[in-house]
């Protein structure tokens, strides 16, 4: 069922009717299910729905890792590849993409420096 609702809030953002699916995604992360609060956290660190707001995108995404949400561990890696709210590490940044992949995430790793 969450599926279909995260389905209708990107419908109402691409209709441009961004009020009704920011009220949508807020009611639906607040439901404690792990898929909106990732969209929710998604939505954060894009700014598109709300304020951008990496640092509390990255809390969202590391309270989710914690649970082995694949997208959230590949994101952790991306914020700590790039040095986003964290200081850059490569190697922790490999870390979560391979806990991603074995989880079933089909992103590439960063190279071998």
């Amino acid at each position: 069922m969450m599926k279909e609702m995260i389905q209708y809030i990107y419908t109402l953002q691409r209709r441009t009717k961004y009020a009704e699916a920011t009220q949508l995604l807020l009611v639906s992360a607040a439901t404690k299910d792990n898929l909106a609060n990732y969209i929710f956290a998604k939505e954060l660190f894009l700014g598109k729905l709300f304020q951008k707001n990496e640092a509390a995108s990255f809390a969202i995404f590391s309270q989710l890792a914690q649970l082995n949400f694949p997208e959230a561990l590949y994101n952790l890696g991306y914020f700590y590849e790039h040095g986003i709210v964290i200081e850059k590490n490569k190697k922790q940044a490999k870390k979560y993409y391979k806990q991603a992949a074995k989880l079933g995430t089909n992103y590439t790793f960063i190279s071998d420096e």
